[in-house]
């Protein structure tokens, strides 16, 4: 239908995702068809999403992908659902070395997407004010049609919705009230995964009758409505998959680990595996004592390994299987934790070091601070590897509390600033560094992955 809205925020933590819960879990129980969508290259958020809508809930990153692929992506997984709700990253303007590239905004731009913003009213007055008209005269485009005010009373909310609505052409379409019974817990890379946290279904029962019962849903499905056609044209990658898949002839078996400490998969990445022909069977790294039968290759993503240091440390016939695969050269894919994983070891925050795969050799250490080289990231190949071929690009982002010990130089990684160093372990049958890989940046990431798998099927079979 392409009715959309953007909910979101005036800062990091001014309750945008469990008001956009809520939101999302309201319009479900009035019978709709709901797509649910996360800006920016943020894992967790969308595992809440799909917790509500029982489907995949996908990234919009216009850092990832230009104005005309991104729309695209959008208009073929949401053309059958009554409604696109899209999460904001951070707060709506927040981009790139203090402009709004790659922001939130810049996604409703690209979009051409109307926005709510949510503000966290506490200990304010006429300062609210203030704020909604800084925020108003920033935009370029007049996409910003409503706000939601979080920790504000009912008494409250009448002075400020009456306040606000005589000052500007702007609909104020609900608030909320503090309740801690509806708070979602938080980690350093922001919220605690959606299955760890016991009383989820109850809290997100009471966030759906708190949307019910002081947002405006009709109002903001009114504002949906506004929401234009999406302009784009079938982008190059399209016309790429598709010259791949008709040539392909052998089908690939990708073992993919999936459990609490590997979870961190974008959603597109794993469907263009499909698409080009792979059959995903998934494992657990924690739980299995061995991976899946007759694969062809492994695809490990990031997540939390470092709470799960001894468990994995323990799982031997796993490690084992593992380190003689990577030895054997299949093709593999690791990211972030899922490099971790396959280094010879990590020491935690406590001083203690686990052996682990000893598929590559790193030494992996925690840190207490977020390592300076997280943010967004441009890869380029140094020679032919298994993923790209010499001089190729693709992008990614990073974001982990750990270092190695930087033996590997297989891509120039280059930040927005121009910062450059070298990193990952690349060779023709593996990837395996602290970069997340966003496969649609340059989809030769999964066509060359699927090669390598069935040229490792052929030569099995010789």
């Amino acid at each position: 239908m392409g009715n959309r809205i953007i909910i979101a925020g005036s800062n990091s933590g001014c309750g945008k995702t469990t008001i956009t819960a809520g939101i999302i879990k309201g319009f479900i129980n009035r019978g709709l068809n709901v797509d649910s969508y996360k800006c920016g290259p943020d894992y967790i958020d969308p595992m809440f999403h799909s917790y509500i809508t029982k489907k995949p809930s996908r990234n919009l990153d216009s850092f990832f992908l230009n104005k005309n692929d991104l729309n695209y992506l959008l208009y073929n997984t949401s053309k059958d659902a009554d409604l696109s709700i899209i999460e904001g990253v951070m707060g709506l303007y927040d981009g790139l070395a203090m402009t709004t590239r790659a922001s939130t905004y810049e996604v409703a731009e690209y979009t051409n997407t109307p926005i709510i913003v949510v503000i966290n009213v506490t200990g304010m007055a006429t300062t609210l004010l203030s704020i909604i008209k800084g925020i108003l005269e920033y935009q370029k485009a007049k996409l910003i049609k409503g706000v939601i005010l979080n920790n504000c009373s009912a008494g409250m909310y009448s002075i400020f919705k009456d306040a606000i609505e005589q000052e500007f052409d702007i609909k104020v379409v609900g608030y909320v009230q503090f309740n801690e019974e509806i708070s979602l817990d938080s980690r350093h890379l922001g919220l605690v995964l959606a299955k760890e946290i016991e009383d989820l279904d109850c809290k997100l029962t009471k966030v759906g009758e708190m949307a019910e019962a002081t947002i405006d849903l009709d109002e903001i499905y009114k504002i949906s409505k506004a929401a234009v056609n999406l302009d784009c044209i079938i982008p190059d990658f399209q016309k790429t998959i598709k010259e791949f898949t008709k040539s392909m002839k052998d089908k690939v078996r990708i073992a993919v680990a999936y459990d609490n400490a590997f979870c961190f998969y974008y959603k597109d990445n794993l469907e263009l595996l499909e698409r080009l022909g792979a059959e995903l069977v998934y494992f657990s790294p924690l739980n299995d004592e061995s991976l899946p039968e007759d694969i062809d290759g492994i695809y490990i993503g990031g997540g939390y390994p470092e709470l799960y240091l001894e468990k994995l440390s323990s799982n031997k016939t796993m490690l084992e299987e593992l380190k003689n695969l990577v030895k054997g050269e299949i093709p593999i894919i690791a990211e972030c934790g899922g490099y971790m994983y396959l280094s010879n070891s990590i020491t935690g925050n406590t001083g203690n070091t686990y052996t682990m795969v000893e598929g590559i050799d790193s030494n992996i250490y925690m840190t207490k601070n977020l390592n300076p080289r997280f943010g967004y990231i441009t890869l380029e190949a140094k020679s032919d590897s298994l993923i790209l071929n010499a001089n190729e690009k693709a992008k990614g982002h990073e974001f982990h509390y750990s270092k190695d010990d930087g033996k590997y130089q297989g891509f120039t990684i280059t930040k927005p600033s121009g910062k450059q160093w070298s990193d990952v372990a690349a060779s023709e049958t593996n990837y395996c560094g602290y970069p997340h890989l966003y496969f649609y940046s340059n989809v030769n990431i999964a066509i060359n992955f699927i090669k390598k798998a069935q040229d490792y099927r052929r030569e099995g079979l010789i």
